[in-house]
């Protein structure tokens, strides 16, 4: 793993700090809290949070992260954390 670019610890906390900003009410940025705990192996959390971004995404007009956010929480269910395929990794170039 790139250190340079991944870092769980650091991704907690301004996502927290996101999450502080928005009142907990925004589902992507909780979504991203969510996969930052599963990456630091917190998954306890990461279920917590990804249920709270299901619960206000389908009280949402816009339920299009439904399914994503689904997904991921069955990973960390299972103590995996989310990771970005690597094409994406590529398209955004942080792949080495």
């Amino acid at each position: 793993k790139n250190t340079e670019v991944y870092n769980p610890d650091e991704a907690i906390q301004i996502a927290k700090r996101a999450c502080e900003l928005t009142s907990y009410k925004n589902a992507e940025i909780l979504d991203t809290l969510a996969a930052a705990y599963a990456a630091h192996g917190d998954f306890s959390n990461a279920v917590d949070i990804a249920e709270r971004a299901l619960m206000l995404i389908k009280s949402a007009p816009d339920n299009r992260l439904e399914g994503q956010v689904k997904k991921r929480l069955d990973l960390y269910k299972t103590r995996q954390p989310y990771v970005e395929p690597e094409q994406e990794a590529k398209r955004i170039n942080l792949s080495k």
